[in-house]
């Protein structure tokens, strides 16, 4: 047996249509498989992230991160307005639950809290500016209060997500 692109393809294809009723399933089948595959249904798995960060939060935050960053790696640097339009459209459902994870007393895995960091920091990159002006408030204060957290790398990336919020006017 060997896991190998032709492999993963098979099973993309074999079990994509299958269980898009099953969030939990879904996302693994998105993380096993080659990005091209992933990035070709983005439009419908954008909506399933607040789904799929219910049921496993690492994992969410490993294809949001990859989300984001696919979404900032035009050519021009420039944002796609039709991703960028469909990850608006969940942030009001997404920022809450990763505002959920960043406080160390709640969340004692550091890694979470640092992906939630990495994930705060990169979404200016990936949402205009002024759609984000709405979410600032309650990001910058829970980032201050990242600040302070008992890991040194999860306070740096928390600094680096609060200074790119602090830029949103």
């Amino acid at each position: 047996f060997i896991y190998n692109d032709e492999y993963k393809a098979t099973l993309w294809k074999q079990w994509h249509g299958k269980v898009k009723n099953h969030p939990e399933c879904y996302l693994k089948l998105c993380l096993l498989c080659p990005p091209h595959f992933f990035i070709s249904d983005i439009f419908n798995i954008i909506p399933l992230f607040p789904i799929f960060m219910k049921c496993d939060i690492k994992e969410s935050l490993d294809l949001l991160i990859f989300t984001i960053m696919s979404m900032t790696m035009n050519e021009d640097d420039s944002q796609d307005p039709q991703m960028s339009s469909a990850l608006l459209s969940q942030l009001q459902f997404i920022i809450p639950i990763l505002l959920e994870y960043l406080n160390y007393r709640k969340t004692e895995d550091a890694h979470i809290r640092l992906d939630v960091c990495k994930v705060i920091s990169l979404m200016p990159l990936a949402v205009s500016l002024k759609e984000l002006k709405t979410y600032k408030p309650v990001v910058v204060k829970a980032l201050r209060v990242v600040l302070d957290d008992p890991k040194r790398e999860v306070r740096q990336s928390a600094a680096q997500a609060n200074m790119m919020w602090l830029k949103i006017h």
